[in-house]
């Protein structure tokens, strides 16, 4: 099973590379598809986070939580940046292609609310940073795309293409998780779990 686990995992690196590729190209008008990448790289996060935990179907983000503990760098990817991240971008609303405008980190409980409340507004940039995710005090209204103005505070920004090494780091780079799975204990019978599961018998 460890020779089809490298396999599988190839091909996803590889998928989600010519898929991000694709979208951090300029078009003849020099725009970016920064939100379809954004989604990408969240459903490749989302999908390790399962294999590791053998369950294809978690409820909540405490399987993200846990991968990103094992295998991203800190500080960027603390509970409290990922909490966030996954809030504003990984919810059912998202997937109609609505982000929020401004999160309140007050509408949720939890580790959001272990620091200031904070309304925080978003951007996602090609641009390559030290840190793939980045959030900075920033007073200002959303009022383009809003029905009346919409102050926020702070401004989230993912930087698309760090966020994508360190994505694919945390696979197959020094201590991942391919380097898990080769290591046997229970992560190779979790992954085998979801196999069968995605390729049924």
């Amino acid at each position: 099973m460890i020779e089809f686990a490298q396999k599988y995992i190839n091909d996803r690196i590889q998928t989600y590379t010519k898929d991000m590729e694709i979208c951090l190209t300029p078009n003849a008008e020099g725009n970016h598809a920064y939100f379809p990448a954004l989604l990408a790289s969240l459903s490749f996060l989302d999908l390790f986070s399962c294999l590791k935990t053998g369950d294809l179907e978690p409820r909540g983000m405490q399987h993200v939580l846990e991968y990103s503990k094992s295998h991203l760098p800190k500080p960027a990817y603390d509970e409290f940046n990922m909490t966030l991240l996954w809030h504003m971008y990984r919810h059912k609303t998202v997937h109609t292609s609505q982000p929020y405008g401004t999160f309140d980190t007050y509408a949720r409980q939890g580790v959001l609310r272990q620091k200031p409340r904070m309304k925080v507004t978003w951007q996602v940039s090609e641009e390559m940073n030290n840190s793939a995710l980045s959030l900075q005090s920033e007073s200002g209204t959303l009022q383009n795309r809003a029905p009346w103005p919409t102050p926020h505070t702070h401004r989230l920004t993912v930087y698309l293409p760090q966020l994508q090494h360190d994505l694919i780091s945390s696979v197959d780079g020094p201590g991942g998780y391919l380097d898990e799975l080769k290591e046997g204990n229970n992560a190779l019978d979790r992954f085998t779990r979801c196999m069968e599961e995605i390729f049924p018998k």
